[in-house]
């Protein structure tokens, strides 16, 4: 009678297991479930990124009356970039979108602006054309904004990973402004 009310007053080591198996499947799940929130809300940011630099870009075409694309060439920042962020401090572009779109752990020189077009050949280089690149490599987070926005294919179309794996977001095509229909 004295070793049956032991075992059910205490807690015996299978007990202590279980709880302990229990308590790690949760941590596990919450930790997968944070990782991926994290990655959707990256892949957003930058997809609504791309979209309103676009968006700012083509208005400023619009109304400055702009029918080439800048050469990139020439308006590369003190750190050798053409960042979005320093077309904004040296051209108008600042009127039609404000400021860089920002991304979490990132700083305004996230977004960079290329103009490729000597080397534009369909998708055979990733990153012709004229573009907006990031330096996010995360293949994760990348296909997760290709879905959004583009077909899901990152190897061609509107996004897509160049040679260096730096997600590229396709303007035009041409060194002519292109608009949307």
């Amino acid at each position: 009678m004295h070793r049956r009310k032991l075992l059910s007053d205490g807690i015996t080591i299978l007990e202590l297991l279980i709880v302990i198996v229990i308590i790690g499947i949760l941590i596990s799940l919450t930790i997968s479930t944070v990782r991926d929130a994290r990655e959707r809300a990256q892949a957003v940011a930058i997809a609504d990124g791309f979209k309103a630099i676009e968006k700012g870009l083509r208005m400023y075409t619009i109304s400055e009356d702009v029918w080439e694309w800048w050469d990139d060439e020439e308006l590369k920042g003190p750190d050798g970039e053409s960042s979005i962020a320093y077309l904004i401090e040296v051209t108008s572009l600042g009127s039609y979108m404000g400021q860089v779109p920002r991304v979490q752990g990132f700083d305004d020189t996230f977004f960079d602006y290329d103009n490729d077009l000597d080397e534009y050949d369909g998708c055979g280089s990733n990153s012709d054309g004229v573009n907006i690149q990031t330096p996010f490599k995360h293949m994760g987070v990348a296909q997760r904004v290709d879905d959004m926005l583009d077909d899901g294919d990152l190897a061609c179309g509107k996004v897509r990973m160049d040679q260096q794996g730096e997600l590229v977001y396709l303007l035009s095509r041409t060194s002519v402004v292109e608009y949307p229909e």
